[in-house]
């Protein structure tokens, strides 16, 4: 047998599956392409210098509705910024137990757990 001739991109294409749930809607996170990777290093690059925590925060909004559109401005202004920095780092592909474990209280103990199916579940 011959080897294929012709490399479907498309299959290498198929959706993340990536989902996250806010007031108990789930969204779709779109797949980071090459375009996306240079607008985040791009913007990173030109908020390097930058002392305002305002043009941090909008720069975090801007890039979770590039990922996210189907999220309502509402929704995503009334994030606390714990739930705003998980976004983001989920968006740039840390998993979900590594955001978790991260998110720790005061008492040193995990806030939420992961379910089997990789799912956040707040405690």
């Amino acid at each position: 047998m011959s080897e294929p001739k012709i490399l479907n991109l498309d299959v290498l294409a198929e959706d993340t599956g990536l989902e996250i749930s806010i007031k108990g809607e789930v969204y779709s996170v779109r797949e980071m392409t090459v375009d996306d990777f240079i607008y985040i290093n791009q913007r990173a690059e030109e908020l390097a210098g930058e002392k305002s925590a305002v043009a941090h925060v909008e720069n975090s909004k801007q890039l979770i509705k590039r990922f996210i559109p189907d999220l309502p401005d509402e929704d995503l202004g009334n994030l606390n910024f714990s739930q705003l920095h998980a976004v983001v780092a989920f968006i740039k592909g840390a998993s979900v137990k590594d955001i978790m474990a991260s998110k720790l209280n005061g008492k040193g103990e995990k806030l939420g757990q992961e379910t089997e199916e990789g799912n956040a579940q707040a405690l």
